[in-house]
């Protein structure tokens, strides 16, 4: 069953990395409260800085991320643990297309959960559609980021059309943890600071 339900998932599992990245940004085109999904454009490391579409950003921080950027990328974002910074893409879809969020024990001994969200008819067609346009692009244009903010949570390759309706994002949950990220996401409520802030 465990299995079974991994595998409705992107071919490469979802890590939500729990470390600091503290984001600070006023721009409009995201939300606090409901996490999205984007195309990744171009990815790096902080110290090496980033580059796509003829524009590039070097000696990038974490904690006051650059806003002069111009289509198609609309986002930039950083990893949890502040090494990675990313050019997004256009939201694709959102946590307002999630029907439901539950956390789910990933192993017998209870240490490990897991989220698996379910999206409703509108977000299952648009990411299987998402799904399907990347799988054929190259590294890492075939990558999916889900944000919160400029925070990516997590930012699987996609190796196939993933048509389920279903995904999971795995990570060093307690159980409390989980219930605490299922909840956010559901309620379309902000990701409890924790996950931002933690050392």
């Amino acid at each position: 069953m465990q299995s079974d339900l991994r595998n409705l998932i992107f071919a490469s599992s979802l890590t939500l990395l729990l470390t600091s990245c503290t984001l600070v940004d006023s721009n409009p085109k995201f939300s606090a409260d409901v996490i999205e999904f984007r195309q990744v454009l171009s990815v790096s490391s902080v110290q090496s800085g980033v580059e796509a579409y003829g524009q590039k950003f070097k000696d990038v921080d974490c904690r006051t991320l650059p806003s002069n950027f111009e289509p198609p990328i609309d986002l930039i974002g950083c990893s949890g643990d502040e090494k990675q910074v990313y050019l997004l893409g256009v939201s694709e879809l959102d946590g307002n297309s999630i029907e439901q969020a539950k956390h789910h024990r990933a192993d017998s001994s209870g240490d490990q959960w897991f989220i698996m969200i379910d999206f409703d008819d509108t977000g299952t067609k648009r990411f299987a559609e998402f799904t399907r346009r990347v799988t054929t692009l190259p590294a890492p244009m075939n990558q999916i980021a889900i944000t919160s903010d400029r925070l990516v949570i997590t930012s699987p390759a996609i190796n196939d059309e993933i048509s389920s309706g279903s995904a999971v994002i795995t990570g060093s949950f307690t159980m409390q943890e989980a219930l605490d990220l299922s909840r956010a996401i559901k309620n379309r409520s902000a990701i409890p600071l924790y996950f931002k802030w933690r050392e």
